[in-house]
C-alpha cells in the first residue's frame, strides 16, 4: 500500500480517495474469456474485477455492481436473459437475500424480501397501468 493507513485525517482521505479513483481509470479493462463472458470494469492491482464493472455471461445475462477483489457485488443488478431485470441484494452463494426488486418486460414489477432466494414475508406487486 502506498499510502499510510495510520492517519485518517480528512486531508489524507481525501488523497487517498483521488488515488484509488486515479487508479480504477487507468485500471480499467474489457476482459473476454474462453467461455464466452465479457467484463467490462475497474481492476486491482493483481487483475481481479475490482470496483464498478459489469460481467456478461455467454448465455446473455449479467452482473452489474462494485466488485470486491474478484468477488461479485453483494448489492447488484442482475439482467436475466429475456431482459427481465433483479435489482437488489445478494448471498455470498449468488441467491437473492435481503431487499429486492424484478422488473419484468412487461412492465409487472415485483418487490420484496428474500431469503437464500426464497420470497419471505409481504410483496408488493406492480401492474403497467399502476394498480397494486
Amino acid at each position: 500500500n502506498l499510502l499510510p493507513v495510520r492517519n485518517t485525517s480528512p486531508i489524507i482521505e481525501k488523497i487517498r480517495n483521488i488515488y484509488y479513483e486515479l487508479n480504477a481509470k487507468l485500471n480499467s479493462a474489457i476482459k473476454n474469456f474462453e467461455d464466452g463472458s465479457c467484463y467490462e470494469g475497474s481492476l486491482d492491482f493483481e487483475g481481479k474485477f475490482h470496483g464498478n464493472g459489469k460481467l456478461t455471461y455467454a448465455n446473455g445475462s449479467s452482473i452489474e455492481g462494485k466488485f470486491v477483489h474478484g468477488h461479485e457485488p453483494a448489492t447488484a443488478k442482475f439482467t436475466f436473459p429475456d431482459g427481465d431485470i433483479y435489482e437488489g441484494t445478494f448471498d455470498k452463494n449468488n441467491l437473492f437475500h435481503g431487499e429486492g426488486k424484478f422488473s419484468f418486460l412487461n412492465g409487472r414489477n415485483f418487490e420484496g424480501n428474500f431469503e437464500h432466494g426464497n420470497v419471505v414475508g409481504n410483496v408488493r406487486y406492480s401492474y403497467p397501468n399502476g394498480n397494486v
